[in-house]
Formats: structure tokens, sequence, C-alpha cells
């Protein structure tokens, strides 16, 4: 059987369509986060200034905003990490 002279582009189309249709449904916080963050850039201490928020709050918000983008794109649990002290 003859191999393909290119790789099919759908797959990696449709992957990205599915992850923009799931960063709508995300909340305003969680989206704000994920653009200034993910898209721009921008340090997390950049963005609580922007913000006006504690660093931490841009850190939690951040880690809640690609939780529910993972579980929005992959349909499954996503492992839990245990928490050490």
């Amino acid at each position: 059987m003859p191999e393909p002279l290119q790789e099919p582009g759908q797959i990696p189309h449709l992957e990205w369509r599915e992850v923009v249709q799931a960063f709508g449904h995300l909340s305003d916080d969680h989206r704000q986060i994920m653009l200034l963050v993910g898209v721009e850039g921008l340090q997390y201490g950049v963005v609580a200034e922007i913000l006006d928020l504690p660093i931490g709050t841009v850190m939690s918000r951040l880690s809640r905003a690609r939780a529910a983008l993972h579980s929005l794109v992959e349909h499954e649990e996503r492992p839990t990490l245990r928490r050490v002290k």
C-alpha cells in the first residue's frame, strides 16, 4: 500500500476547533486569565497588577481555567494530584 505524500490536516483542524469552542464555555474570569497568561504571555505578577488581584489568585484561577479547559476538551477525568504538606 503506498504511503500518503502528505499527512491529513483534518484532525488538527478539528482538534483546534474543539479547543476554541471549549474556550468559549469558560467563565469570564477564567477566559481572561487564559488570554493574558497563555496567549499574551504575560507573567503572573503583571497579570495580578492589571487585574488588581493577588498573585495567588491569578495562579489559582489559571490552574482552575486549565483544568476546566482540559475537562471540556478531553471529556474524561483528569488524575488528581496528591496534596503534600
